[in-house]
């Protein structure tokens, strides 16, 4: 049986060059642990944009049609408008079972409004 897979997006921050670089190494902690959880419950785990988190819809968009998989994980690990996340999201396949994963920062810079 072969192991099936987990996409992984980190999605748009909105926080400016500074906070990134303050941010962006506990987001990769973060990362790193959902990454291995996933791992030990018997799925492949990819990270789809390990290198920076998307900065645009557009960007968003073009990342998450190289997905190809069973299950879609959007990791909100910062500040970012709940249409950059949804947007590229619905770029899958309706049945492609999806999941937005927010960040456990403490200081969290700003809140993330999935609902109103």
């Amino acid at each position: 049986m072969s192991r099936q897979r987990v996409w992984i997006s980190i999605c748009p921050w909105m926080l400016g060059k500074h906070r990134t670089r303050l941010f962006w190494p506990m987001a990769m902690q973060q990362l790193e642990e959902l990454v291995a959880v996933i791992g030990k419950c018997g799925w492949v785990p990819s990270v789809l944009n390990p290198e920076h988190p998307v900065s645009s819809v557009s960007e968003g968009i073009d990342v998450v049609r190289r997905a190809r998989s069973e299950r879609f994980i959007n990791f909100i690990a910062g500040w970012a408008y709940p249409d950059f996340t949804v947007t590229p999201m619905a770029q899958l396949d309706a049945h492609v079972p999806k999941l937005m994963i927010g960040s456990s920062i403490p200081d969290f810079p700003g809140a993330v409004g999935l609902a109103q």
